[in-house]
């Protein structure tokens, strides 16, 4: 029987090779079931000989001793929502907050009650069967199946959802501490000009850049008191695009 000491948790996020990764399962034999937190999908390495292999626990023990596996702080655990977390907010206040949070909580209560599973087509399937016309008079058609995958893993536990947990955190965030996101934005568009990286590259590493800065991971920058802003598309394609107005800046523009 192959003997493994470590204590995985499911649903627990870590960090894996500097992603944010979901742990989901132990696989058959040595396998170990991992998906990005952002994509879904599963966590994938190239081994000596350039094959695509799932994460095993081999390389598990490979990248926990490089330091570069890790335990991240729980789910949606944010600054923002720690506060929502830990404050004394009736479900009426949750609603004034966010009027989307008594969909989310009658959502998961709703499926808890019925048993559904976490996939998204036991979750389409229980919609089928238990989405009454009541709940479609109140809130209309029933959520994406995805989208209610993750509010089941991120929001509370089953048998123990609270309206709190079911409120987002989105739009309560400072736009900027310190000029940190706009000396993130611009220091990683300027290495545009000096690698060989897409614009949709440049826009992932500096959204990964700032996740590591709200979630307190960051090597250069001090977590902030209130998580920072992520950066749209169109705003790393304009800081690109200010740089060759810059006087003097060498060379022009592929864009």
């Amino acid at each position: 029987m192959n003997y493994f000491p470590y204590k995985l948790k499911r649903n627990q996020l870590y960090s894996i090779e500097g992603q944010p990764c979901v742990f989901t399962s132990h696989g058959y034999g040595t396998r170990l079931n991992f998906e990005h937190a952002a994509t879904g999908k599963p966590v994938e390495y190239l081994d000596d000989a350039g094959v695509v292999r799932p994460m095993d626990q081999e390389r598990f023990r490979e990248l926990l001793q490089n330091g570069q596996f890790f335990q991240m702080a729980d789910r949606g655990q944010s600054p923002a929502k720690n506060k929502i977390a830990e404050s004394h907010l009736t479900p009426a206040e949750c609603e004034e907050l966010d009027p989307e949070s008594a969909l989310r909580l009658a959502t998961l209560r709703l499926l808890d009650r019925n048993g559904v599973m976490t996939g998204v087509k036991a979750i389409s399937a229980g919609f089928a069967e238990h989405w009454t016309p009541e709940l479609h008079a109140k809130y209309g058609e029933a959520p994406n199946p995805h989208t209610v995958k993750r509010w089941m893993r991120e929001r509370g536990k089953v048998g123990d959802r609270d309206a709190r947990e079911a409120t987002s955190a989105q739009g309560h965030h400072c736009y900027d501490e310190d000029g940190i996101r706009m000396e993130i934005r611009q220091r990683l568009a300027l290495t545009y000009y000096v690698s060989k990286k897409s614009v949709t590259d440049i826009n992932v590493l500096t959204n990964a850049e700032i996740s590591r800065v709200n979630d307190g991971t960051s090597l250069e920058y001090e977590m902030p008191t209130e998580p920072l802003l992520p950066v749209s598309m169109s705003t790393t394609y304009r800081d690109i695009k200010k740089l060759v107005k810059r006087p003097g800046f060498p060379g022009g523009s592929n864009l």
